[in-house]
């Protein structure tokens, strides 16, 4: 099974973060998790493709990625929301608890998780990508590893400022 170990992904935005508790569906205790928008033309976009490019060559299934409901990365200009066009979308996981800095490499406290690490806020976040092939299916998933706060923000997206709207 191909793995690209750790690597770092830098200015990513935040799109849903469930970082101070692991996520629920239907009553059910999911993962801590994050989903981040990506911008496509910067070096960690290109790294980040380049990378799930070179897993789908390693285990003969390249026509997963066109295919994206079996990757973690989604290509943002074909999502129904005009604030994800020109990103990718990438969506990780743990089952731990993710560590989360500060920009002095401090941990972050449970209040600054809540009130800093939120949507539109820009983060550096450190990866792993692993090829899954089991009964459940092949796919391409993220561990998110450790999430770095670099600026805090109103912004629901990066181009959508809510400050404009009043």
């Amino acid at each position: 099974m191909k793995t690209i170990e750790a690597f770092t992904i830098k200015e990513a935005y935040v799109l849903f973060p469930n970082l101070a508790q692991p996520s629920s569906y239907k009553g059910k205790l999911g993962k801590y998790d994050l989903t981040v928008l990506i911008p496509k033309k910067s070096k960690s976009g290109a790294l980040l493709s380049n990378n799930v490019c070179e897993i789908l060559e390693g285990n003969d299934n390249e026509e997963l990625w066109y295919e994206s409901e079996y990757l973690c990365i989604k290509d943002g200009d074909t999502s129904d929301y005009s604030s994800n066009h020109g990103y990718w979308v990438l969506k990780g996981n743990n089952n731990r608890q993710i560590p989360c800095l500060n920009l002095h490499k401090q941990p972050l406290t449970p209040t600054e998780l809540e009130e800093d690490i939120k949507q539109g806020a820009k983060v550096n976040i450190a990866v792993s990508l692993w090829y899954q092939d089991n009964e459940y299916g092949n796919r391409v998933n993220c561990n998110i590893l450790a999430v770095q706060l670099v600026e805090k923000s109103d912004r629901v997206s990066p181009s959508v400022n809510i400050e404009s709207f009043f």
